[in-house]
């Protein structure tokens, strides 16, 4: 059978230092009609030459360049240049096994599914695997997973549909025709991208095959920069989620549930982050931080029927605790001044 076109869309953003390997796991593939496109996104080191080196070795590679827009921005950047019947968004510091096209490609066209999903692995920086997914063979239609997307919206579910699009395999037809892009709202935007794939996708395959190794970068980034738009940004993919993923079965009230319990957990990350930028001394500005975000929560929880269990979340759920953490900071701040005498 001839080997249909499979579109590798991959953003690079400051990566010169393992995109070559990383992009070796992308040209070696055992599948061999491939169009590699590779969007500069406006990097600061030498990833642009990079590429060009990688392209002019390569004639399946393109090699694109523009301002920063951030990952979604540069994949709409490679969806428009693409031509291929299937779409793969790898991630520049990532690798895939040699036979990961080849795979997902054979199980969209053994079962005629619109999206083909493999398990994957979290790599650390010395290659152990500290988290691994796969999944047992099988084939859902779409209705069904709208129906009951309380089974897929949860990544430790058996079937979990994890948010990001590197471990997936899309038919392009689905995107070019319903005119998708990759939302641009800074965090979970993997997630939205799928969401509004699976509201068109007649059915989804997954593979127990395990493909894809995501390379953890180190700690998360501390400060302003990572906190920036944090919170608009969650909003914003709960009002996707309440907007299309609620709207698929307004009577399986686990997904609202479930809504509500990432939106906290994405709260108490956010406030976790707060009290890693901002200094243990700068005491009421933590707390007026704090505060701040709790009252932003409330506005921003979609249903009070069903209320997230907020034992783990102790700054949102009881102000007592700021004010006990407020005591606990004056007396560090006054042990501090006692040491300094």
């Amino acid at each position: 059978m001839e080997e249909q076109l499979v579109s590798i869309i991959v953003p690079v953003y400051n990566m010169a230092e393992v995109l070559y390997t990383s992009a070796k796991t992308f040209i070696n593939q055992t599948y061999k009609n491939l169009e590699i496109i590779m969007i500069d996104d406006g990097s600061a080191d030498d990833s642009l030459r990079v590429m060009q080196q990688l392209a002019a070795a390569d004639t399946r590679i393109r090699v694109y360049h523009q301002e920063n827009q951030g990952a979604a921005g540069a994949r709409n950047t490679g969806m428009s240049h693409a031509s291929g019947k299937y779409y793969y968004f790898p991630d520049a510091d990532d690798r895939i096994k040699e036979n990961a096209v080849e795979k997902l490609v054979s199980a969209i066209e053994n079962t005629g599914a619109d999206m083909a999903v493999c398990g994957y692995e979290w790599v650390n920086g010395q290659d152990e695997c500290i988290m691994r997914k796969s999944y047992k063979p099988k084939y859902f239609s779409g209705k069904y997973i709208r129906e009951n997307y309380d089974e897929f919206i949860d990544r430790d579910s058996e079937y979990g549909i994890y948010g990001s699009m590197a471990n997936k395999l899309y038919r392009a037809e689905i995107i070019k025709n319903n005119e998708l892009s990759v939302p641009k709202i800074s965090k979970s935007e993997d997630e939205a991208f799928n969401i509004l794939f699976l509201s068109n996708a007649g059915s989804v395959c997954f593979i127990e095959d395990v493909l894809y190794y995501y390379y953890m970068s180190g700690i998360v980034k501390k400060g302003e920069k990572y906190l920036k738009n944090y919170i608009e940004s969650v909003a914003a993919f709960k009002n996707l989620q309440m907007n299309v993923v609620y709207n698929w079965n307004r009577d399986n009230k686990k997904v609202l549930e479930k809504i509500c319990r990432n939106l906290a957990v994405n709260f108490d990350i956010y406030i976790q982050m707060l009290f890693l930028a901002i200094p243990r001394y700068k005491v009421f500005k933590r707390y007026k931080a704090v505060k701040n975000v709790v009252e932003v929560f409330n506005n921003e929880l979609p249903c009070r029927e069903f209320e997230p269990d907020f034992r783990k979340y102790k700054y949102l759920v009881d102000k007592k605790i700021i004010r006990l953490c407020i005591i606990e900071d004056l007396k560090v701040m006054s042990e501090i001044k006692n040491n300094a005498k």
